[in-house]
């Protein structure tokens, strides 16, 4: 059964640590687009939680931010 608000708390960790990632790279949404071929408005719904990054996204952000997706994940 879906658990809406833990795939809430869980959007929301993944789309700070993205934020915060870009943050510390000093990087656009743009220049993130251009580099990793998703969509500036796509990458801000994950920052912002509304939408999961899927696995071909968060191993291209990963590669994009040189962490690895269980940095992201909040796994490690």
């Amino acid at each position: 059964m879906r658990n809406p608000k833990a795939e809430y708390l869980s959007n929301n960790l993944i789309g700070s640590r993205l934020f915060d990632l870009r943050k510390k790279k000093g990087v656009t949404l743009i220049e993130i687009q251009e580099c990793t071929g998703y969509s500036h408005s796509i990458i801000s719904r994950w920052e912002r939680g509304i939408y999961t990054p899927n696995v071909f996204a968060l191993i291209a952000l990963a590669e994009y931010f040189e962490v690895t997706t269980d940095y992201i994940l909040h796994l490690e």
